[in-house]
């Protein structure tokens, strides 16, 4: 079987100024004190507090509809909109609008129970890259008992995208073209903890402070683009949490036309700009390509301009 093809993710990086101390560092708590050192003898007491249920209602949030029909949904995702309900953000989500849109009415569950897998109903889902949950929480989980999975409330989605990219979505919206997609863009689910992603440079920007790339997966972990892009010693300009964020922007671009600019981006610049997918029931390939939304093509010419 053909697998999905997330062809292109563009994104613009920070080549010059990238501060070595970009990454992330935990902190301990020691009698509910922030970052205390800890003492041999220390007593540590935990409360576990059972998770609440979880509920989505349907929302009249718009949608930008890129092709839909009976089975399968595609949608170009705004900045901002979190793709599934958490703990951070209980609702005004995409599944919310999906809700909305496909008449669907109010899902609810306890927490250790499986939502449905598709957007009209269907087998509770099973879970594959259960280890993906989003909401843009740094990466953090809720922790859910029994089942992975259990009490997040998530039909039709079988791939995100973090809080703060754009771009293409497919939704599931009937069983038989969720078992399809899931499927499809499997590949994170075989290769056990092991990401990749292949990048290449499109062209370098602000006098090689910066360039315009272009990124393919191989796998789909949680932040995989812009967790790679750190390590690479060039964050996603705009990323605060993976080291592209304020103090990085202005010690690369000071001094420059572009750093007016580039100091107001509030998030990772970032879009999935291809989607291909063998359609679930037909077999037909289906492509689908969106466009740079508006703040990143205001920033690339800023960048292009200096």
């Amino acid at each position: 079987m053909a697998g999905m093809d997330i062809q292109r993710t563009i994104a613009l990086i920070i080549l010059a100024g990238s501060p070595a101390s970009g990454r992330l560092f935990g902190g301990k708590t020691s009698d509910g004190q922030p970052s205390a050192a800890d003492s041999a003898g220390d007593v540590v007491t935990c409360v576990l507090v059972p998770p609440p249920a979880s509920r989505a209602l349907p929302e009249d949030i718009p949608l930008s509809v890129a092709y839909e029909d009976a089975h399968v949904l595609v949608v170009d995702k705004p900045a901002g909109l979190v793709v599934h309900p958490c703990p951070s953000q209980p609702a005004g989500t995409l599944v919310n609008a999906l809700l909305h849109h496909c008449q669907v009415g109010p899902v609810e569950l306890g927490p250790d129970q499986l939502g449905p897998g598709s957007l009209l109903g269907g087998d509770e889902e099973d879970a594959l890259d259960s280890d993906d949950d989003e909401g843009d929480d740094g990466g953090r989980r809720a922790l859910r008992p029994g089942l992975p999975g259990a009490g997040v409330i998530r039909p039709g989605i079988v791939h995100r995208i973090d809080k703060g990219t754009t771009g293409l979505l497919v939704i599931a919206k009937t069983e038989e073209a969720r078992v399809d997609l899931v499927q499809q863009v499997g590949f994170g689910s075989r290769l056990g903890r092991t990401a990749i992603s292949s990048w290449a440079t499109l062209r370098p920007l602000a006098g090689g402070r910066a360039a315009l790339t272009a990124w393919k997966l191989g796998t789909g972990r949680t932040h995989q683009i812009r967790a790679h892009a750190r390590e690479l010693g060039c964050p996603l300009l705009g990323d605060a949490t993976y080291g592209g964020g304020p103090r990085a922007v202005a010690a690369a671009f000071a001094g420059t036309g572009a750093a007016g600019a580039v100091t107001a981006i509030e998030r990772p610049m970032l879009h999935a700009a291809t989607l291909g997918f063998k359609h679930p029931v037909t077999g037909a390939w289906a492509q689908f390509e969106s466009p740079l939304p508006e703040d990143f093509v205001s920033i690339l010419n800023a960048l292009d301009a200096d």
